[in-house]
């Protein structure tokens, strides 16, 4: 399976798997010296820097692949990098684009969507912008349901329809 661009497709789970279970952001330095300050030069001291041994147990299946530790993080950490722009990108395309468009604003400045009530299923459906596609309130580590604010007067009602 390959991109448009014919770069080869790979999942965010199976990224994740490479990756492991780390954080994209990494000091390398911190993780592999010891570094005791020098106190007359506020400089790392050669007879000061001790080589300390790195927890890899966090590191995902890419990690194995290298043949130094070094590489072996560093690969890692890219990888989750990844995933983080993804994950972005991902919320930027399904939750922020869609409420920036030029008709979904009403004569009062506010956001309207348009309700379908006559589904298959017997749901409500909502569509531009698709109000029932916002992160969930768990999830929403950018704030973007803080955008949502009712006319004066008002309040939103926030439901769950999970089963």
């Amino acid at each position: 399976m390959y991109t448009a661009s014919g770069w080869p497709s790979v999942s965010g789970d199976a990224l994740k798997v490479l990756a492991g279970n780390i954080s994209s952001d990494y000091d390398f330095t911190d993780d592999i010296y010891n570094i005791d300050l020098d106190d007359e030069h506020e400089n790392p001291s050669q007879s000061h820097i001790e080589v300390s041994k790195v927890d890899n147990s966090a590191y995902g299946t890419a990690f194995a692949a290298f043949p130094t530790e070094k590489e072996g993080r560093e690969a890692c950490h890219a990888i989750a990098a990844l995933c983080e722009v993804s994950s972005i990108n991902s919320l930027i395309s399904n939750f922020i684009l869609p409420l920036q468009g030029h008709n979904i604003s009403g004569k009062d400045n506010r956001v309207h969507c348009s309700l379908n009530i006559n589904t298959e299923t017997g749901r409500l459906s909502a569509r531009r912008p698709n109000l029932q596609n916002q992160p969930a309130l768990e999830k929403d580590r950018y704030k973007i349901r803080q955008a949502f604010i009712a006319a004066p007067g008002n309040s939103l009602i926030v439901a769950d329809y999970g089963q």
